[in-house]
Order: structure tokens, then sequence, then C-alpha cells
């Protein structure tokens, strides 16, 4: 299923490029307002004062899975392929989860 979803954002961030007024540094864009979509979110849903007035569009997670689809189509406009998708995820996974290692190591 995610390979599904992978090649479906590839196939669509290639039609975007094909766009004249799209490029790489748009999608970066879109990704930031997909940040900003979330974090506003998060700020509604956990109650934040300074957003307690505002109106939810959608609940945090959607407004995550939006950031992570645009992320991934940002990695793919910059040439990016499946395979070193898979490559580079399990390294920086396997980064993260020795930081766990070492703090414990450290108590």
């Amino acid at each position: 299923m995610i390979n599904t979803i992978f090649s479906k954002i590839k196939t669509l961030t290639q039609k975007q490029l094909k766009d004249p007024t799209e490029n790489k540094y748009t999608i970066l864009a879109h990704t930031c307002e997909e940040l900003g979509e979330a974090s506003r979110a998060m700020c509604i849903e956990d109650s934040s004062r300074l957003k307690k007035h505002k109106q939810l569009d959608e609940p945090a997670k959607s407004e995550c899975v939006d950031l992570a689809i645009c992320a991934i189509s940002l990695f793919f406009a910059n040439g990016g392929t499946h395979k070193e998708f898979e490559l580079i995820a399990f390294n920086k996974l396997n980064k993260w989860d020795n930081t766990f290692t070492q703090n414990d190591d450290k108590n």
C-alpha cells in the first residue's frame, strides 16, 4: 500500500512540475504552508489560548498527512527515487533509534 502511495505522489509531482508556474521551490512553499496548517490544527486541538477562537478546518493528523505528502513530493522533485528514499529513511531512522540507545547508556 505504501508503495502505491509513493508512486502516486511521484506521478502527481511530475505532473505538477510540468506546469510552468510550479517548481521545487513552489513545492517547498506548499510544504511550509502545510506545516503551518498542521501547527495551527495542533494548537486548536490542544486548546492553545492563542488559537482557541479559531475554527478547525481539518484535524491535526490529517494536516500531518498533507505535510508528509508535500515533503515526499519535494523529495521526488529533487530527483529522489523510491530506493533512495528507502535507504535514506532507514539510515535516518537508525540514527534516531541510536539516540535512545545512547540516552539509555547514560542513565
